[in-house]
């Protein structure tokens, strides 16, 4: 049954978008904005499976069908968690407990394993102009400690598309929750992002070492190094940035909204600028997108997305110099992660 909720600003409607393998019914929920733009977000892995510019333009990749979500896939606009990036030979010690998890990539934890945030079908609710999923996890549920509950309240609101995660745990867990859509402003993944330049507000990164794994160091990025984006820079062909900048080196405002980065087109003058309150963005241009056959008709490949993944420090339960990730009993964890768009006239 549809359901059906319109405001002054926002209209959010729902409708079935599938049913797994058990049964259980996947919805997609629709956003439309007053200024133009429309949004999809499924129950399945709170994934944003669409946004439309007010040209007509899908800027994100994904799929038509539930079932290619449930296939392999680099994670397209799927939330992640319990915790995001890699966790260093899948494990961890807390207060003197050993805990293992999956490993997913090489001898690492990646995105929290084969069974992740992204997998798990929400429990879905519309309140006004908010969207709200939410999830259980079980005690033990990858390997992680305690049972979290976590919930995403999503609204669009004239062009931003706005995120607000928390979390509670009833035992101490590391929790880094993201969300993971990739972006092509020119053609929705027809064609690589190399007409695309990238800007990232920040000087400072974090070194890694094998299996793009931090190495417990910060330190400022080079001007004349290839992955300094402090000034707008193109996708290059066959670019392989995949790395973790500081926005934040002061975590006394570890509060604050910022702004961390935008991603326009020279073709479409499209732009997506990313604001989060966390301390650190995963930057990912694609390059091991496999080519697969996506929505629209479309295949996609290396370099045709790109994600900008707002996140705490990366293996932060196991790196002692960085600022801890660990959730504790009583403590809310929260993260809000902004999206706001800007159309531009072609420049073909």
């Amino acid at each position: 049954m549809s359901l059906f909720k319109a405001y002054s600003k926002l209209m959010i409607s729902s409708r079935k978008f599938g049913t797994l393998p058990d049964g259980e019914i996947v919805y997609a929920y629709d956003f439309a904005t007053e200024a133009g733009f429309k949004a999809t977000v499924l129950s399945y892995g709170a994934t944003l499976q669409s946004l439309i510019f007010p040209d007509g333009i899908d800027i994100v990749l994904g799929f038509d069908t539930l079932e290619d979500y449930l296939g392999p896939h680099p994670y397209f606009g799927a939330i992640i968690g319990r915790v995001a990036n890699r966790i260093g030979e899948a494990a961890f010690t807390i207060e003197g407990e050993r805990f293992l998890l999956p490993k997913n990539e090489s001898s690492n934890n990646l995105h929290s394993g084969p069974d992740g945030f992204d997998r798990i079908n929400w429990v879905g609710d519309v309140q006004d102009d908010t969207l709200i999923l939410r999830h259980m996890s079980p005690e033990g549920h990858q390997g992680f400690p305690g049972e979290l509950l976590t919930e995403l309240r999503f609204t669009f609101e004239n062009s931003k598309l706005a995120l607000q995660i928390q979390a509670k745990v009833d035992s101490p867990c590391p929790v880094n929750i993201t969300y993971h859509p990739y972006f092509n402003l020119t053609d929705g993944g027809k064609s690589p992002c190399y007409d695309h330049q990238l800007q990232i507000h920040s000087n400072f990164h974090t070194p890694a070492v094998g299996g793009n794994l931090p190495n417990g160091e910060i330190l400022e990025t080079p001007d004349e190094a290839c992955m300094n984006f402090s000034q707008p820079k193109y996708i290059k062909p066959n670019d392989a940035l995949d790395t973790n900048f500081v926005i934040k080196p002061n975590t006394l405002d570890s509060t604050a909204m910022v702004k961390m980065a935008q991603l326009s087109s020279d073709t479409t003058g499209h732009k997506v600028i990313i604001c989060s309150t966390a301390p650190c963005l995963q930057a990912y241009s694609g390059s091991h997108i496999p080519e697969i056959s996506a929505k629209l008709g479309l295949t996609y490949g290396a370099n045709h997305g790109v994600a900008l993944e707002p996140q705490s420090f990366p293996d932060a339960v196991n790196q002692k110099t960085f600022p801890s990730n660990t959730l504790m009993p009583g403590e809310l964890y929260s993260h809000k992660i902004n999206y706001t768009f800007r159309s531009g006239g072609a420049r073909a």
